[in-house]
């Protein structure tokens, strides 16, 4: 008996014990972050805005992190296999995603999509820029007056380019109603594409971003119109505002890194904190604002709350515009 007894005191003992030491594991301090390299994944193809962005943070975050930083493009979908594979990784601010706000709503167009704005959450804003509206130079008119005068006295005649299953392609749609003009809108699965149509008169019409359609402005291949920014594009002196020309319309591009949501603060921070002093980098900051972006980088709670208006708005032009997920 007393053996019996003997045992299920230890046994006792050794349980209490257990109990005793669980909690101080479960406060055991998180490994230090970084802690392996950190991947940027760029959702588009190579050599592109988004991957050319990337590619000139990599360098200066490795520096600033102490730690291997690789880029990998994931490409497909429109930009959504990659967003999906960030959401889907481990979140622990290893595997980053790299890109524009508009390009979080694929759900908007795809049926059967997770909605990356609510899969993702922002780390930092990098760049901002406007959206611009071009026309091709195969049509003489100078203002978005001259151009609305022209459209509307050839109704049926004209085509505006879109690209497909992107925000900017509402926005374009948006626009396009605010100044009562009613254009055939013509698909294309990129930008590179449309500015060779454009080039050729083959559309009439393409809403881009000031960074974007710098090179086709300089090429001489479009000319702009307006923009849709609450200020004058400084690239872009002597292009109106859409207010300046009395349209109550405001819609620009926003590029983030992003982290799958259940990361945690101190990651996100300390990510905030890296990328903030490597955007302001001088290697690359200058290089960004020659190409007509907005460098203003931001605390990560105001650009989810940014990111979460943003989404109402396109869910609500998208209802507008009677696109259906298909």
């Amino acid at each position: 008996m007393n053996k019996v007894f003997i045992r299920r005191l230890a046994g006792s003992f050794f349980l209490s014990a257990a109990l005793l030491v669980r909690p101080a594991i479960a406060q055991t301090a998180p490994a230090p972050f970084p802690s392996k390299t950190v991947t940027i994944i760029v959702p588009l193809p190579a050599g592109g805005t988004t991957d050319i962005m990337a590619r000139m943070l990599q360098p200066k975050l490795a520096a600033l992190l102490g730690q291997s930083v690789i880029v990998d493009n994931k490409v497909g979908a429109g930009g959504y296999l990659g967003l999906e594979y960030v959401a889907s990784s481990p979140p622990d601010g290893h595997t980053i995603a790299l890109h524009a706000f508009g390009g979080l709503h694929s759900q908007l167009f795809t049926k059967g999509l997770r909605d990356m704005a609510r899969e993702l959450t922002p780390v930092a804003r990098l760049v901002e820029t406007a959206n611009l509206a071009v026309i091709s130079t195969a049509l003489p008119q100078k203002t978005l007056k001259e151009f609305i005068e022209y459209a509307r006295g050839n109704k049926g005649k004209l085509n505006a380019a879109i690209v497909s299953n992107t925000a900017i392609s509402l926005d374009s749609l948006v626009f396009l109603r605010a100044v009562g003009l009613d254009l055939v809108a013509v698909p294309y699965n990129g930008s590179a594409p449309v500015y060779t149509s454009l080039a050729r008169g083959d559309t009439q019409f393409f809403m881009a971003t000031v960074g974007g359609s710098q090179a086709a402005i300089d090429a001489g291949q479009v000319r702009p119109l307006v923009v849709t920014s609450a200020k004058r594009a400084v690239q872009l002196p002597d292009i109106p505002t859409a207010h300046e020309q009395g349209y109550n319309i405001e819609a620009t591009q926003i590029w983030a890194l992003l982290v799958p949501v259940k990361t945690p603060p101190a990651v996100i921070r300390i990510l905030n904190e890296k990328s903030t002093v490597a955007i302001n980098d001088p290697d690359v900051r200058p290089r960004l604002e020659k190409q007509g972006y907005i460098v203003d980088p931001g605390q990560p709670e105001a650009l989810a709350a940014l990111l979460a208006t943003e989404s109402q708005t396109l869910e609500r032009a998208a209802r507008d515009a009677r696109i259906v997920p298909q």
